[in-house]
C-alpha cells in the first residue's frame, strides 16, 4: 500500500555528513541555507541515527522549532528516546552528534556562522557528485528478482553504517540491530517461511539435497513474520546478541 524512494535516506546522510553546519528540519521549519527538510522528523529512526552518528564529520542541528505547533508534536520526546537508546546500545557518543533545538532565534543565530560562499561551494560539489552517481545507478539498475522483495530502509541504513566504522563499533551494531535465525528438529523445510518473508532474507534452496533454508542476516529486519507464520512453531528470530541455540535442520548462511 505504501511505497518510497529507497535511496532518499542514504542521499540525505551523504549530504549531511560533510557539511560544516548541517541542519535537518521538517517541511514546517524555517527554510535556511544549508538545511535539508523531511516531511516529518519522525523519519529519524534508530537506524538513521546509527548511520549518521558513525559517518557525520560535524554535529547535526535538528530543528524542532515547528514541533510545538504541530499535530505530531508527540514525536519530539520519541526522537530524544531513540537517540538515548542508540547511545545505550552502542556506547557511542551519539548525543554529541545531534543538537536538538526548539528556539528559532537560536537556530537563526547559529546559522549566521555559515559563510554564504562556502554553502554554495559545498552544494555545487554535491550536485556534481550526485549527477555522476545518478548516471551510474541508471546504468546499473536491473529488474528486481525474487517477487520484487527488497531490503528495508532500516536494513539499508545499518548496512551503510557497517561500511563506515571500525571493528569495535561494527560488532556493537551487529549485536544490537541484526538478527539471527534458528530452526528446530520439528522444521519440515516446507518453504512457507521463505514465501512469507517480504525482504528476501529467507530463501528455500530446492536444488540442494536435502533442501536447505538460506538466511541472509543483512536483509532481515526482525519483523518475526516467518516465526509467527510457521505452523510447526519451529522457527526463532532474535537479535544476534541474544542467540541461544544453533539450527538443527540444514541451514545455509548467505
Amino acid at each position: 500500500a505504501f511505497s518510497h524512494d529507497n535511496r532518499w535516506h542514504l542521499n540525505l546522510i551523504r549530504w549531511l555528513r560533510h557539511q560544516t553546519f548541517p541542519i535537518l528540519g521538517c517541511d514546517r521549519s524555517l527554510m535556511l541555507e544549508g538545511q535539508l527538510s523531511v516531511p516529518c522528523l519522525g523519519l529519524i529512526s534508530e537506524e538513521f541515527i546509527v548511520a549518521l552518528s558513525v559517518s557525520a564529520d560535524y554535529p547535526v542541528l535538528v530543528d524542532l522549532s515547528a514541533c510545538i505547533e504541530c499535530e505530531n508534536r508527540f514525536i519530539e520526546p520519541i526522537i530524544k528516546k531513540r537517540i538515548d537508546t542508540v547511545a545505550e546500545n552502542l556506547s557511542f557518543a551519539v548525543p554529541e552528534k545531534f543538537n536538538l533545538i526548539r528556539d528559532r532565534d537560536l537556530i537563526v543565530k547559529r546559522h549566521r556562522e555559515i559563510g554564504r560562499r562556502k554553502f554554495f561551494g559545498d552544494l555545487g560539489k554535491l550536485v556534481k557528485k550526485r549527477v555522476v552517481s545518478s548516471d551510474k545507478e541508471q546504468h546499473r539498475q536491473q529488474p528486481m528478482a525474487f517477487s520484487f522483495k527488497k531490503q528495508t530502509v532500516g536494513s539499508e541504513l545499518l548496512t551503510y553504517s557497517l561500511s563506515q566504522c571500525q571493528d569495535e563499533k561494527r560488532d556493537r551494531i551487529i549485536k544490537s540491530y541484526f538478527f539471527s535465525f534458528g530452526n528446530k528438529d520439528s522444521c519440515r523445510v516446507c518453504g512457507g517461511c521463505s514465501a512469507i518473508c517480504h525482504t528476501g532474507a529467507l530463501k528455500l534452496k530446492k536444488d540442494d539435497h536435502p533442501k536447505q533454508l538460506c538466511f541472509d542476516a543483512i536483509r532481515c529486519n526482525g519483523c518475526y513474520l516467518c516465526q509467527d507464520f510457521c505452523k510447526q512453531q519451529a522457527l526463532s528470530i532474535m537479535p544476534i546478541g541474544e542467540k541461544k541455540f544453533t539450527p538443527k535442520t540444514p541451514l545455509k548462511i548467505c
